[in-house]
């Protein structure tokens, strides 16, 4: 079916401000031929080789949301504490259970200052039953840090008061007890 389009001086022609996909574009030389715009768009996405721009920030999306839980979780094994006025401060294994199936042995590491008094020490523990158990506390730099554990809760002793202490514990094992949590 023809249409007989009537002959318009293109400068008497009005601006179209916005484009659907259905709409329609002439194009060609001394022949004429229509082309929708939604072709225009995909032979220009082809030439520039940037594909499926939806898709592709989808995907980027997610790979941004995953990289942040990657690294929230990746955090969660560092927590600072303060002793205050008391000689100890506790950590709470939170994914107690389910390292339980995955290790049988852990180290977590202790340093800190109280009182101008440093402290650093290893603490080796045992997850494999119902409770931690602490295989051995080694001090480092002090003499009097010790340990004990009840179900999924340490307990570090022996402190100097007024202090900030900082507990490190390996990848995939998350600190929650209520101190400041290196979190996003």
């Amino acid at each position: 079916m023809a249409i007989n389009i009537p002959l318009v001086h293109i400068s008497d022609l009005t601006e179209k401000k916005t484009i659907s996909d259905d709409d329609y574009m002439l194009t060609g030389g001394s022949t004429a031929s229509k082309v929708k715009w939604s072709t225009i768009v995909s032979l220009i996405k082809t030439k520039l080789g940037i594909g499926n721009i939806e898709n592709d920030i989808s995907k980027i999306q997610s790979d941004i949301s995953t990289l942040n839980s990657d690294l929230t979780n990746k955090l969660r094994n560092i927590v600072i504490k303060t002793s205050g006025s008391g000689t100890s401060i506790s950590v709470t294994i939170s994914n107690y259970d389910n390292l339980k199936s995955k290790s049988d042995k852990i180290a977590l590491f202790l340093f800190g200052n109280g009182n101008g008094l440093s402290c650093c020490a290893i603490i080796s523990i045992n997850i494999s039953g119902e409770d931690i158990i602490i295989n051995a506390t080694t001090n480092v730099v002090s003499e009097n840090i010790s340990c004990s554990a009840s179900k999924n809760v340490i307990t570090i002793n022996g402190l100097p008061q007024w202090g900030f202490y900082t507990v490190i514990a390996p990848p995939n094992v998350y600190i929650d007890q209520g101190g400041i949590v290196f979190d996003n």
